[in-house]
Order: C-alpha cells, then sequence, then structure tokens
C-alpha cells in the first residue's frame, strides 16, 4: 500500500494521547505519517523511508514549495520535545526528542526518519492501551489543537463521554501561560475545534461546563460519531472494526480471568481447554477459551 493511500490508521499509545506536547499542524502530519508505518507487532522502531512525491500529495504541498517545506518541518521535528510523567514522582517529569535523525535525498525521491528508541513505550507493544483513528480524518484538520482534542475524545468514544479538567485539558495542550483564562480558552480553542470535528471528522462533542463557585473548573465532553462523514464503505468499516474490538476485549477479559483463578483451579481449566483444542480439528486455543468462558 503506498503511503498516498490516506485509508491507513494511525494506532497510538493512551500514554501518548494525554502526554504534553506541542507540534505545528506540518509536523503531526509528519507523526502520523510515520505512526501508519508502525507495524503492530513490531519490537523495535525502523529507520521509516518516505516517498517525497507521497508525501507532497498526501500534505497537498506544492512542489515549488516542497524543498523549503521539508526543510523546516525536519528542522522543527527534531527539535521538539515530548513530556511525560516521571512514574517514581508525582511531580516530576521526563522530556524525549520525537526523533534524533532525518536524512533528505531530493534526488533519490525520499526522505528517511529515525524516531527516538527512548520513547517505543508510547508507540510500540501497546497491547490494550492504544487509540486508533484514521488517516484521511487527521489530515484534514488544520489546527493542532483540534488534533489533540480530537485524540483526547478518540481515546473515550466507546465510553461516549470524558471529563476533563481544565488544568489538564492546559498541560496536555501546552497552553498554561498561553491561555490562563479559561474563557480565552474555550474561545480559541474548545469552540474552534468542535465547529472543525463537526464539519470534517468521524465524531463530533457537545459539552457541558462543570462550576466550583463561579469558577469553571472542568468540562465534560459528550462523544458522537459523526454519521454524516462515512460514507456507506466507511461505515461498514467502522461497525467491522468495532466488533474485531469489542471481540479482542472479550478475549482480554477472559484472559485476565484466567490468571486471576488460584493455581489448582488454573490448571484445571487450562487442561479442559487444551483437551478441546486437542479432540476438536481446526480448533484454535482462542476460540477454545471462548467456548470455555461462554458456556460455563
Amino acid at each position: 500500500m503506498q503511503i498516498s493511500d490516506k485509508n491507513y490508521l494511525v494506532v497510538q499509545g493512551n500514554e501518548l494521547i494525554n502526554a504534553k506536547y506541542k507540534l505545528t499542524s506540518g509536523e503531526m502530519r509528519l507523526l502520523y505519517v510515520l505512526m501508519s508505518k508502525i507495524k503492530p507487532d513490531d519490537k523495535n522502531f525502523m529507520t521509516y523511508e518516505i516517498p517525497v512525491k507521497d508525501f507532497a500529495k498526501l500534505l497537498d504541498v506544492k512542489r515549488k514549495d516542497l524543498h523549503k517545506y521539508i526543510d523546516d518541518v525536519s528542522t522543527r521535528f527534531l527539535e521538539r520535545m515530548l513530556t511525560l510523567p516521571d512514574p517514581d514522582d508525582p511531580n516530576g517529569f521526563v522530556k524525549y526528542s520525537w526523533a534524533n535523525r532525518f536524512d533528505y535525498k531530493p534526488k533519490e525521491g525520499w526522505f528517511k526518519v529515525r524516531l527516538n528508541p527512548e520513547i517505543k513505550p508510547a508507540l510500540l507493544d501497546l497491547r490494550n492501551k492504544y487509540t486508533k483513528a484514521e488517516l484521511k480524518y487527521l489530515l484534514q484538520f488544520k489546527s493542532f489543537y483540534t488534533q489533540r482534542i480530537y485524540w483526547l475524545l478518540k481515546q473515550y468514544e466507546k465510553i461516549g463521554t470524558r471529563k476533563i479538567s481544565i488544568d489538564e485539558i492546559k498541560r496536555s495542550l501546552d497552553v498554561e501561560k498561553r491561555y490562563v483564562m479559561y474563557g480565552h480558552l474555550k474561545a480559541r480553542i474548545i469552540l474552534p475545534a468542535q465547529k472543525e470535528l463537526k464539519r470534517k471528522s468521524d465524531i463530533y462533542f457537545k459539552f457541558e461546563e462543570i462550576k466550583a463557585g463561579r469558577k469553571v473548573k472542568e468540562i465534560q465532553f459528550k462523544i458522537f460519531k459523526n454519521t454524516k462523514n462515512l460514507s456507506e464503505q466507511n461505515q461498514q468499516k467502522f461497525d467491522w472494526m468495532k466488533e474485531i474490538d469489542d471481540h479482542a476485549e472479550q478475549m482480554s477479559a477472559y484472559l485476565e480471568t484466567l490468571k486471576t483463578l488460584d493455581p489448582q483451579k488454573k490448571k484445571t481449566v487450562e487442561k479442559e481447554i487444551d483437551e478441546m483444542v486437542l479432540k476438536t480439528p481446526g480448533l484454535s486455543r482462542e476460540r477454545a477459551i471462548e467456548i470455555y468462558f461462554t458456556t460455563r
């Protein structure tokens, strides 16, 4: 599949969705392209080669502006920082660069990016702690803040609601100093994001302000599927993906239940499951586990 195919899925860890960082729209789009090239079973980052022609088409960059665009985006992207909380200190944090190398070969028609291996936990081996979105929606957003709000809500799409404190929104978007007053945050980030998502994406939101006295302290977002932006083909794909996700979550629950059994009980259950597999040609162990728990 070519990089110019906007039906790529972008997957990122939930830790990254809630992390503190700020990128321009162009840098964010570059990151999306890199994320879309990561495979679910990758254990390490590769050096990702991006065809310049496909990249320009994907981002709708004019040929005469392309060299300067790549030069500017690569320079800034290498300088940007990702801030994650320190797991050993509630008041601490750890800063990482996104990438540590960018090679551009205009004569050969490609550039290569090597992501910083220290951010692997946020992008690789995510198991169930991830959220995914279609690249075609992400590339339509003009505002970096719309993109961040989209991910914060996309993570909770199945739940349908998310409550976030104003301080947490400011921290995630790295605007604590820029938008001190809630009114400014609402007017310049929340409302424009609401309008852009409604017009361009697969989800939209309504929100309720939660006050402590006269001050807005939290926002209760209500998240909805934006069916008018889903074609029939995409709607079918959405439903199919939801079925896969639901099945994966159910299997995860079965496996967690298996882990919590006392050693003797666990041994007995696993023996029954193994016997089922041996006695039934073509029956996978995963299916045998599902049958066991749904018939007991």
